[in-house]
């Protein structure tokens, strides 16, 4: 019997996962991998519980606001409140005019939670849409007739003489201070890409965090190579 695309797909996975573990015991990895296997084994075991691959897609609760449910403004959970005079000057640079938002502590997008850092800090890492930049969102604003607005803060670069990750570049990893921008910036709901991972670690004498996109495309490609 021929095997059909979900057996194809289970095949490669176990393949993948496996050269990606047996990559990890050979004395010639690179430190820079090494010291992030927690991350990658968490990615090849899907039965995990309580990491982000598995907190990003499961439920939320009664704070959460699903923006694919095309709720009118007054149906939407929590109380209004006045945004800060900060996170107004963020929105006017966007061109809104913004006095007032509900603020919930999580949302939800196609079925993917994302939240704000003081709420859940690995569902607030976030990568958008054509930026390299990983983001952390620190406010989550829903607007009346505008739509869900994140607040965010971008990591800075780190300072270091070389990024081992520019090495690998399926990996789409990179290195980061574990520091953010003062700055604080708004972007749509629609804006995101994907969630990231990160670990920080000690590289260069000083304290960085390794960032891995978790865009699914990466993950397949990476285990590939």
């Amino acid at each position: 019997m021929n095997a059909g695309e979900y057996e194809e797909t289970i095949a490669r996975s176990w393949h993948r996962s496996t050269n990606l573990r047996t990559f990890f015991g050979k004395q010639s990895c690179p430190p820079a991998i090494e010291v992030c296997y927690g991350i990658f084994e968490k990615l090849v075991k899907p039965q995990a519980r309580g990491t982000l691959t598995m907190d990003s897609v499961e439920g939320g609760d009664n704070e959460s606001i699903d923006p694919d449910a095309m709720l009118a403004y007054d149906e939407f959970p929590g109380r209004e409140e006045t945004i800060s005079d900060n996170v107004r000057s963020a929105f006017l640079n966007r061109g809104l005019t913004v006095w007032k938002a509900k603020s919930p502590a999580r949302v939800r997008r196609n079925g993917i939670s994302f939240s704000t850092e003081q709420s859940h800090e690995g569902n607030s890492g976030v990568f958008l849409k054509n930026h390299s930049v990983p983001f952390c969102i620190k406010k989550i604003h829903c607007l009346p007739s505008k739509g869900t607005w994140l607040v965010a803060q971008r990591y800075r670069r780190a300072d270091v003489m070389l990024d081992p990750y520019i090495a690998y570049p399926h990996l789409r990893a990179s290195m980061w201070a574990t520091e953010l921008t003062s700055s604080l910036e708004v972007f749509s709901i629609d804006e995101i890409d994907t969630h990231f991972a990160k670990r920080d670690i000690s590289w260069e004498g000083k304290r960085v965090t390794v960032i891995f996109s978790l865009a699914r495309v990466s993950f397949g490609d990476s285990l590939n190579h």
